[in-house]
């Protein structure tokens, strides 16, 4: 449960995804993610399943559960192994860092730099601005892993924790989506106290069942449980009950207009016609 609400969290609110999917074309789009949901299927059953499984099978003792993977790989292949562990690590971390600055860029420069700051900002200062901001969240994430890494604060802690931070979301954005009757105002308080309801809860339910609040009780498995159910509990309530005290209907027709494909003639070529003297060429 805590595995799938914060996953769930983590494709809704994800700038990347929402970028790639309205860029591309809805036959395009669909089977991309399709194709890339079964193969992405081979690293968790390759690397964690197979090689966490060999470990227990051949008795092998780890300091933490993040460090199963690169010693079984090490202890398999010797210094090949971890050498092709570390590429591995390194070019997913690369690959999901890049997507997440442009995200954070984009909505950064577009929704807030030129909304709200410089709306007539020229193409060399928005693209300074895109540097740097860039610069800025590059450098941000690292302070913040370094701060996480002498706090204790392991990977498995951050990704089962995930989900009471981002999750709040995801019911909003799906009644957005898919529901005539939500509201801008249910959306965002469901969202915001959602999140901050699931963090009391965590810290609640962290200190009830150990008696004291740190790090170790926080990462329990019952607290994040909770935490996690409640983001979820308290948006989905929120968002619907104003929805439906609001007695308000969107018409999804408006929305016909405002969104357009470069692309105007579907899956056809674009024809441009040239005009050479007295004979025309089409391309």
């Amino acid at each position: 449960m805590i595995n799938i609400i914060g996953n769930f969290g983590t494709v809704f609110v994800d700038q990347a995804y929402w970028q790639r999917a309205i860029a591309s074309k809805n036959s395009a789009a669909s089977k991309a993610y399709i194709y890339g949901g079964i193969a992405w299927f081979s690293i968790p059953f390759a690397v964690a399943t197979f090689l966490g499984v060999s470990a227990a099978g051949l008795g092998i003792a780890v300091d933490s559960p993040d460090s199963i993977a690169p010693v079984m790989a090490s202890h398999v292949l010797g210094n090949l192994g971890s050498i092709l562990f570390l590429t591995m690590l390194f070019m997913a971390v690369m690959s999901t860092g890049a997507a997440e600055l442009t995200a954070i860029t984009n909505i950064i420069v577009t929704d807030i730099y030129l909304r709200s700051i410089n709306p007539k900002a020229s193409s060399k200062k928005i693209l300074s601005t895109s540097r740097k901001v860039t610069l800025g969240f590059g450098l941000a994430m690292g302070v913040l892993s370094i701060l996480l890494f002498y706090l204790g604060i392991s990977l498995g802690f951050v990704y089962m924790a995930m989900g009471i931070f981002v999750s709040g979301a995801v019911i909003p954005v799906t009644l957005g989506l898919m529901w005539k009757k939500a509201t801008n105002t249910g959306a965002f308080y469901g969202a915001l106290l959602g999140m901050i309801g699931g963090v009391v809860a965590w810290n609640t339910s962290a200190y009830l069942i150990n008696g004291h609040i740190n790090v170790e009780a926080l990462g329990g498995l019952y607290p994040m449980l909770i935490g996690n159910s409640t983001v979820f509990i308290i948006s989905g309530v929120i968002s619907i009950g104003h929805g439906l005290l609001a007695k308000k209907e969107f018409d999804f027709d408006e929305l016909k207009d405002k969104f357009k494909s470069f692309d105007e003639h579907g899956d056809e070529p674009l024809r441009e016609e040239v005009a050479y003297g007295s004979t025309t060429t089409v391309k």
